[in-house]
């Protein structure tokens, strides 16, 4: 048995000879060293390699022919390249990865101990991964294959969580909106009942008081069956023998009207005062002053309702939480509170204020009266408007007028046409006009004959 021992045997230079410069120069792995133009050292990346033909599949998802072909393009690419297996890259391998979300990959890395930046880009984080020495394939899928499915798992029981809260909302909506059905159901039964308590009070009151209950008529057939005929007076009797033929009879060409003589006539005079010569409303002397500081009214009628219950448009609201009917009256600048009203408003303990106003009839005749105003809530078809009433403490058995300043103030549209009306921003809706019988008329001086009021049985005391 032979022992072989190796000896270094430096060999000086000799002068005049060139030494190799790159001798004692260490390069990286897959790198050797070249002289450059200058003769000087370089480590560049190996081009030659053997023609060895065992393919490797690298950790980029490339297959190369041979570890060297693997090392020269991770030279040449200046990445770090390892080899994942000995063969082919099969089409599943890596494939794993795309499968996931970016928050899925910087997880992965994380279990695997690896530093994410928050910059990195999902192919940088893949590189990363694929990269590290703790890199196992098999292992590493399970593992991504996990967090992927907590991940799912986790949505899913968000979103039960969030269909469940959407459910308890709706029901909690819906509970509430039963509440306020219930809640104005009952402030509506209770407002019929206050209504209701406060006719049999008026009732009892009026009969322990001893006024006079407002007349009712009976409608007999005899009645129902004589259509209304007003008087005649003397003038239209003179044509009596012309009108038998009816509304579509005329005149011959021979016929001729007979003129009464100018003197036989009565002069024209005031009523007021007796001044002849000029009416009421032209008489200086029955003419009040002008104040300029009170508070005008246009024509404000103290007729509680037209004489026909077709010439009345009368709504049905609630003043202060207390039912009833009114008549919308477009002559009338302001809102009047009926008799009625006023001694229900009072009942409940309204504020009243007293004030001087000139008011004009729609005669035209004006005057100085002393009223009293109060603020109210008035609840028309499920809206609330807050107006003011003037009460006329003087009138009695007057009806409730609601003027332009409430009409407007609401927007209330009048359909004399169809008998309706309706809010201006809601044309589509419509709301018939309340039917209701002949309503008796407030006497505006004291030399008017009263006249007597027509009403049925469940209408005594319905109306403001």
């Amino acid at each position: 048995m032979f022992n072989l021992r190796f000896h270094r045997i430096d060999h000086p230079t000799l002068r005049g000879q060139l030494s190799d410069p790159c001798e004692g120069v260490e390069c990286p792995a897959s790198q050797v060293c070249q002289l450059d133009d200058h003769r000087n050292p370089i480590c560049r990346c190996n081009s030659v390699c053997t023609p060895d033909l065992r393919p490797v599949c690298g950790s980029d998802g490339k297959t190369y022919t041979n570890e060297c072909t693997l090392r020269v393009e991770a030279c040449k690419s200046r990445k770090s390249i390892r080899i994942i297996y000995t063969g082919e890259c099969s089409a599943e391998s890596m494939a794993f990865l795309t499968k996931g979300k970016k928050e899925d990959l910087r997880k992965l890395a994380w279990e695997m101990g690896l530093s994410v930046g928050e910059d990195l880009r999902i192919l940088d984080i893949k590189h990363l991964i694929v990269n590290s020495e703790k890199y196992e394939e098999a292992s590493i899928k399970n593992l991504f294959t996990n967090i992927i499915e907590e991940r799912l798992e986790k949505i899913k029981n968000d979103e039960q969580a969030a269909e469940q809260e959407r459910k308890k909302a709706e029901q909690a909506e819906e509970e509430e909106r039963k509440k306020a059905e219930q809640a104005a159901d009952l402030e509506r039964r209770k407002a019929e009942m206050d209504f209701e308590l406060q006719k049999l009070k008026l009732q009892l009151e009026a009969k322990m008081s001893g006024v006079p209950q407002i007349k009712k008529t009976v409608n007999s057939k005899e009645n129902s069956s004589k259509p209304y005929a007003p008087k005649r007076n003397s003038y239209d009797s003179r044509f009596d023998k012309t009108n038998q033929a009816g509304p579509t009879s005329s005149f011959n060409r021979g016929d001729k009207l007979k003129t009464d003589d100018r003197s036989d006539r009565p002069s024209v005079s005031c009523y007021g005062c007796g001044k002849p010569g000029v009416t009421k409303p032209r008489c200086p002397n029955c003419k009040p002053a002008v104040n300029k500081d009170s508070a005008t009214f246009g024509n404000i009628s103290l007729h509680s309702c037209s004489l026909t219950p077709n010439q009345s448009a009368v709504l049905k609201l609630a003043v202060n939480g207390i039912w009833g009917t009114a008549c919308a009256d477009s002559g009338a600048s302001h809102s009047i509170a009926g008799e009625t009203l006023y001694l229900l408003l009072q009942k409940e303990g309204a504020n009243f204020q007293k004030t001087q106003i000139t008011m004009s009839l729609a005669d035209g005749h004006k005057s100085e009266v002393e009223v009293y105003t109060t603020s109210v809530v008035i609840r028309l078809e499920e809206r609330v408007i807050r107006t003011q009433l003037i009460i006329l403490p003087y009138a009695k058995g007057n009806r409730t007028l609601l003027g332009m300043d409430f009409l407007q103030k609401a927007g209330i549209v009048l359909n004399l046409k169809h008998r309706n009306w309706f809010f201006s921003d809601s044309p589509h809706r419509t709301y018939d006009f309340v039917k209701e019988a002949i309503i008796q008329e407030v006497q505006s001086r004291p030399n008017l004959e009263e006249n007597t009021c027509l009403l049925r049985d469940d209408e005594a005391y319905n109306y403001f």
